[in-house]
């Protein structure tokens, strides 16, 4: 546990054994659909973030305190998972997500999540992330597809994306991404994003930046908006 302005920020307990290893989340857990939900190639941020409004980005699952994650010891050479399990309260229902990853062929990573959520007590959500991430030389090929269905009629959304970035030396990097985001509600078109961002590491400085492009952001028709970030970051 952590503390910090007189309260705990987080805590966890983790019980490593040969059968795996188990973590109880008093705060802040999240599973296989938070972590993979886009995971392409970026040199610094994902096509559909730094522009104006409040863009729909993909489905994240389940997050919250009193939650457990089992990640399994290896099934089969090079292939790895893990469960997610938050328990049921007075709001809402239990949650369960598991995930896969396989890394057996040289240079290709393929993840594949699902999850069944009851974020309230009257409304059930199943959530499906699958991506490849394929490395050859400098580059770092990714395509990602996503799909989240929830009880309530016309509000399911399907999220794809691909990316690519290049090591253009072992201090700088440049990617370019795209997104879609396709809404069930026929009273929403679809989001469409792309970005172009660069990172630039020397030492402890890393200098980062995104330029991004957003139509239709949040479904909202003609709601076309663009936006820049630039970091600094020192580590000393």
């Amino acid at each position: 546990a952590t503390a910090g302005g007189g309260g705990i920020d987080s805590e966890s307990i983790k019980i490593a054994t040969d059968m795996g290893d188990l973590t109880f989340h008093g705060e802040g857990g999240s599973g296989p659909i938070a972590a993979w939900d886009d995971v392409m190639p970026s040199a610094n941020e994902e096509a559909y973030a730094n522009v104006a409004g409040t863009p729909t980005g993909p489905d994240a699952g389940v997050t919250g305190s009193d939650t457990f994650t089992y990640v399994l010891p290896e099934i089969v050479e090079n292939l790895t998972a893990q469960l997610y399990y938050a328990p049921s309260d007075a709001a809402a229902g239990d949650s369960l997500e598991y995930g896969f990853k396989y890394t057996g062929v040289e240079g290709l990573e393929v993840g594949f999540a699902q999850g069944d959520s009851d974020a309230t007590l009257t409304n059930s959500i199943e959530s499906t992330n699958l991506y490849a991430k394929y490395t050859y030389d400098s580059f770092v090929f990714g395509v990602q597809d996503n799909s989240t269905d929830y009880a309530g009629a016309t509000t399911d959304r399907d999220f794809r994306a691909y990316g690519i970035s290049y090591a253009v030396s072992d201090e700088i990097s440049v990617s370019y991404g795209v997104s879609t985001v396709d809404h069930e509600n026929t009273s929403l078109v679809d989001q469409d994003s792309s970005a172009v961002s660069f990172s630039y590491v020397s030492g402890g400085l890393t200098f980062a930046g995104t330029h991004g492009k957003t139509d239709n952001v949040a479904g909202a028709a003609a709601t076309d908006n663009s936006g820049y970030e630039l970091t600094a970051t020192f580590a000393f």
